[in-house]
């Protein structure tokens, strides 16, 4: 199949040789979405005690007790998943 020149106006194509440009489009928008990975992705104290199962109160103990840390922004604390991961220990057996 070939393929109409970069002048080739939309409109003037068939569905024949529209449909793979579209298809390539797309395919070239979704691969360059994925490839970027959100960085420094940040949880608030609420997000964490349903992803722990922990009430609120517990959370603030663990905070004070220092099993998990947090960064606080003005009157927030947030928390990042390597914040997380440090907290969340494996258990070995002896």
């Amino acid at each position: 199949m070939e393929t109409p020149e970069a002048s080739t106006p939309i409109f003037t194509l068939t569905v024949e040789k529209f449909e793979p440009l579209f298809k390539g489009w797309i395919k070239e928008v979704l691969a360059s979405e994925k490839s970027e990975e959100p960085t420094n992705v940040f949880y608030s104290r609420y997000d964490i005690s349903k992803l722990l199962r922990i009430s609120l109160p517990t959370l603030s103990r663990y905070i004070s007790l220092g099993i998990i840390t947090g960064h606080r922004v003005g009157n927030r604390i947030l928390f990042s998943q390597d914040d997380i991961d440090k907290a969340l220990r494996e258990i070995k057996k002896a």
